[in-house]
């Protein structure tokens, strides 16, 4: 009986030791597709828009979006994606909202993630698909109305 016991303790250790490695170990490695400078193809005559994502280590990106007219700069959003304990996040900061406002990633692969948020009033989701041709598509959406933005990479 005792060999039992021990049997099941070095057996839960074990799998507990597991999750907690691979928590530990999460990181951003499968979103390197977002990295880099994007323009948007669909903007309004007069307009440039722009997102621009950078490594700032193997669990943050930081990303900054803008939308110019002329010179001027009409918009501006501070982004960022992030692996947190065993999840990961999409997190946006703009003007109008008093605080940042986050996004947990519930759905990914190798070329797309979808984000959600339902206690947000616009958006609850944002979702991010890219198609190796160097176009990516983000949507923004609730369960009324849905924005879609066309980008395609910039070639350093």
């Amino acid at each position: 009986m005792n060999l039992w016991i021990q049997m099941c303790f070095v057996a839960v250790f074990m799998f507990l030791n597991f999750f907690t490695v691979k928590a530990q170990s999460l990181d951003l490695m499968g979103f390197e597709w977002i990295l880099g400078k994007w323009e948007r193809t669909d903007t309004k005559i007069g307009q440039q828009a722009f997102e621009e994502w950078t490594r700032l280590s193997d669990s943050l990106f930081s990303g900054k979006g803008w939308i110019m007219e002329a010179r001027d700069t009409v918009f501006i959003e501070d982004l960022r994606i992030f692996a947190s304990g065993n999840r990961y996040f999409y997190e946006a900061v703009v003007a109008h909202n008093r605080s940042p406002v986050r996004f947990e990633i519930v759905k990914w692969d190798h070329l797309s993630f979808e984000s959600i948020n339902p206690k947000h009033d616009f958006p609850t989701n944002i979702d991010y698909e890219y198609d190796e041709a160097d176009n990516l598509k983000a949507r923004i959406s609730n369960s009324k109305r849905e924005v879609q933005f066309l980008f395609r990479k910039l070639r350093k």
